[in-house]
Order: structure tokens, then C-alpha cells, then sequence
């Protein structure tokens, strides 16, 4: 019983919470991730050799700093990523408030809020119906007990079109 409450209330959550994001957002903020991960990922190479070269050296000898090996050529590659990320995360803020003040008129911000919650839903479904795919592999038998007495955490497990049939078998196999 506690456990189909608690799979019910996160369930209304993640509706809830997509509700208040939005379809829009949601979607520039998870594409804007991505894309500044790779942008960061680009260019903290070229700028980590840039400031290897031209800060000062974090090692004794000053062998290794010709070339951006070592300790320093790391640091600042890291660094260099650091800095990268912030700044594409600072300009995909900037965009996304552009963008998302279009959300705001009546028809479509109802259309996004609606979208954003069913898609948190499903993606909240999914995230559930991972953790009780491990929870039903563990060996505790007070965990088994408490999922075979759930009726949602039942039907999850059993009734998930996609995934029940195939991935509750497949990970059974692995154990």
C-alpha cells in the first residue's frame, strides 16, 4: 500500500513539475545541455593549449609545458572546459528567456503546459518503472513482499507495453 502511494504521489509530481516547465523549456533546456556540453567539450582543448602556454606553469620543470603535457596542460584544459561550459550555459539562459516569453501567450501556454506534463509523466513512469526493476531484483524478501503487495507497482511491472516483457526477462537472464 505505502509503496503504490508513493509511486502514485511521484507520479503527480512529475506531471506537477512539468506542468510549471512546459513543453518549450523543457525541450530547449534539454537540447541547450547537450549542445553545450559539446561545445565545451570543442573548445577546452584549443584553449586549455592557449592558456598552458601563456599562464604560468603549475610544475617544477619546464619540460613539459612546452608541449601542454603534464599537470599543467590538464588543469587548464579543465579549466578551460569550466570556463566554456559557463559561458555557453550563461548565453543558453539568455536564449531560453527570449525564446520562452512566446509560451506566455494564452493558447500556447496552455498547449505547453499540458505537453510539458505529459511528457514529465511519462518520463517520471519511466524512471519508475526503472527503480522497481531493480528493487524486484533484489534478494531482500522484504522488498519482494512490499512490490507484489503494490498494485500500481504490479501493474507497472507487468502492463509497461515497451518494456515489461522483454527487459524484465532479459534482466533476469543476467542474474
Amino acid at each position: 500500500m505505502l509503496v503504490s502511494l508513493i509511486i502514485l504521489l511521484l507520479l503527480v509530481l512529475g506531471f506537477r513539475y512539468g506542468l510549471k516547465r512546459g513543453l518549450a523549456q523543457t525541450l530547449v533546456s534539454l537540447i541547450g545541455y547537450v549542445l553545450v556540453l559539446l561545445v565545451a567539450l570543442y573548445f577546452s582543448s584549443p584553449l586549455g593549449d592557449f592558456l598552458a602556454k601563456y599562464m604560468p606553469s603549475l610544475e617544477q620543470s619546464q619540460g613539459q609545458q612546452a608541449t601542454g603535457g603534464g599537470i599543467t596542460g590538464i588543469f587548464y584544459k579543465i579549466l578551460a572546459f569550466w570556463i566554456v561550459a559557463l559561458l555557453a550555459g550563461i548565453a543558453l539562459r539568455i536564449f531560453n528567456r527570449s525564446v520562452l516569453s512566446i509560451t506566455k501567450l494564452p493558447v500556447i501556454s496552455q498547449f505547453n503546459a499540458l505537453a510539458g506534463g505529459l511528457i514529465w509523466l511519462l518520463a517520471t513512469y519511466v524512471i519508475i518503472f526503472f527503480g522497481l526493476l531493480l528493487l524486484a531484483s533484489s534478494e531482500l524478501d522484504q522488498i519482494k513482499l512490499s512490490l507484489e503487495n503494490s498494485q500500481v507497482a504490479e501493474f507497472i511491472l507487468q502492463e509497461t507495453p515497451l518494456f515489461s516483457s522483454q527487459l524484465v526477462q532479459y534482466w533476469q537472464e543476467m542474474r
